[in-house]
């Protein structure tokens, strides 16, 4: 779903930017019609539309190969996630050592105490971007996997975080 909504912002945001092209208008100077605006200034505005809209676009793509499909522990030492793509899932394996959550999964409020919130992040150390797990999906022992992920001290680069 979220590729289809990354194809419809980039249509979005172009077909507006084929009307502003096509369509934008400046008041002429001495009286109160209006003709089409000069070239560079429709150009312009069609162009940050359209560049918009593929911002916007490839936001959604980037979450949606962030967000996790399935987790599962190997031998006590590694975690696989999958992801999607386009066309099939893609598999990662890490060690147990280098991933972590700054948020407990466990709040104890809600119907399986998985809390209010929709998602849950994992960090993976020399990574930049956190992987995305829903609150809504099953976790089967949620306090024995903040047990294994939940390191509140640590900052973005995996490092505790220095007191000020």
């Amino acid at each position: 779903m979220l590729y289809a909504g990354a194809a419809m912002q980039v249509i979005f945001w172009g077909n507006i930017g084929y009307l502003a092209w096509t369509y934008m208008r400046v008041k002429k100077e001495d009286s109160e019609e209006y003709e089409l605006a000069p070239t560079a200034v429709r150009g312009a505005a069609a162009a940050g539309l359209v560049g918009l809209g593929t911002v916007v676009g490839g936001l959604f793509f980037l979450y949606s190969t962030r967000f996790v499909v399935k987790a599962t522990l190997l031998d006590s030492r590694a975690m696989r996630l999958t992801t999607p793509r386009i066309f099939g899932y893609k598999q990662e394996t890490y060690p147990l050592s280098q991933i972590y959550a700054r948020k407990p999964l466990y709040t104890g409020k809600g119907e399986h105490g998985l809390g209010d919130n929709s998602n849950y992040y994992l960090r993976v150390l020399g990574k930049r971007l956190a992987y995305v797990l829903e609150h809504r999906g099953k976790f089967d022992h949620p306090k024995t996997f903040d047990g294994l992920f939940h390191k509140p001290g640590l900052g973005a680069n995996g490092k505790a975080k220095e007191k000020k």
